[in-house]
């Protein structure tokens, strides 16, 4: 019974560490997160008039406006051998995520 366990442990720890996603990926990501949030209107309500204008532009072409609001994006990336844990800020919100088993969690979403 105690092998049964530890193999599962080891085998989990394994494939935690062989699916845990890079940081290229994750930047990936979050760019299909932040075109998500475009095309949701989930950046109607920023406050800065500058950026307030630049999404209101987003509407004609999100993919392009996507690849721009990520780059004001500050991710921070710190691999922890079995997952990651990523730190999102920009646009007066933050989020604290981990990145597992090819998956990107943010338990709390994005805060202000």
């Amino acid at each position: 019974m105690f092998r049964l366990l530890l193999v599962i442990i080891v085998l989990g720890g394994l494939a935690a560490f062989l699916t845990r996603p890079t940081e290229a990926e994750i930047r990936g990501k979050a760019r299909a997160i932040v075109k998500d949030s475009i095309e949701q209107g989930a950046f109607d309500d920023v406050s800065d008039p500058a950026l307030a204008l630049l999404v209101a532009g987003c509407r004609a072409d999100v993919a392009a406006c996507a690849d721009v609001l990520v780059r004001a994006i500050d991710i921070t990336y710190d691999d922890r051998r079995l997952y990651a844990r990523v730190d999102v800020r920009g646009f007066g919100r933050s989020a604290t995520c981990y990145a597992a088993f090819t998956k990107l969690f943010c338990p709390d979403g994005l805060v202000r």
